[in-house]
């Protein structure tokens, strides 16, 4: 069984979403959710986690952005022989065109 050095757990949502949606003042049950599971990956499992919320504006380029630090971060780590695990958690709508993945909130 392989283990890690580091693990980093990414959480995404949209900012704006119609998924288990509480009265509009309360928020929403999806980011609740979702950073529930951020407190578990945190503070049960000892992972570096991070929470973004995918904004409506540019998200492609946002999310591109994003994810390019955190790869780049993870294989300078790895660059000095550091085992490195990035899980991706995604909590939103999504569906495959044309051989691509399309998110949408």
């Amino acid at each position: 069984m392989q283990s890690y050095d580091e693990v980093k757990a990414l959480l995404l949502n949209w900012q704006a979403n119609d998924l288990a949606l509480k009265i509009p003042e309360a928020g929403s049950l999806i980011i609740d959710e979702t950073k529930k599971l951020m407190g578990v990956c945190r503070d049960l499992y000892g992972f570096d986690t991070e929470y973004y919320s995918i904004p409506s504006q540019n998200p492609q380029t946002n999310v591109q952005k994003l994810l390019g630090n955190i790869i780049a971060d993870l294989s300078d780590k790895a660059i000095v022989k550091k085992r490195v695990l990035l899980i991706v958690y995604y909590n939103g709508h999504g569906a495959v065109k044309d051989g691509r993945l399309i998110w949408s909130a």
